[in-house]
């Protein structure tokens, strides 16, 4: 997608303005109820737009995310507008997955 083709237009963060995000992973019905398993990691925001937001976390012990799967914002380390995040839920567009980065990137 190239940038003429976004919606909204998109917030790249400096590293000293990102907010640190805690996500929870749940997989499963959530929706109904029947939850298989949850776990929670740690992410960083990188960039934001009125459609969505891009964050980043480290490679190592991360889980492989399914499609089914339900992410929600636990909480949030940052100024406004970050700080009124926390109880979001998040689907995920899009994964950066580059075995050559330490981190992963989502959309």
């Amino acid at each position: 997608m190239s940038i003429k083709d976004r919606k909204y237009t998109r917030i790249i963060l400096p590293k000293g303005k990102r907010a640190e995000v805690r996500i929870l992973i749940v997989s499963g019905g959530a929706d109904t109820g029947v939850v298989t398993s949850a776990k929670e990691f740690d992410a960083t925001v990188m960039n934001f737009s009125e459609g969505g937001l891009g964050f980043s976390t480290l490679r190592q012990g991360f889980r492989k995310l399914c499609s089914s799967d339900k992410l929600f914002i636990l909480s949030v380390i940052g100024d406004s507008p970050f700080d009124e995040m926390t109880g979001l839920s998040l689907e995920v567009k899009w994964v950066l997955d580059n075995s050559e980065f330490a981190h992963l990137g989502f959309g």
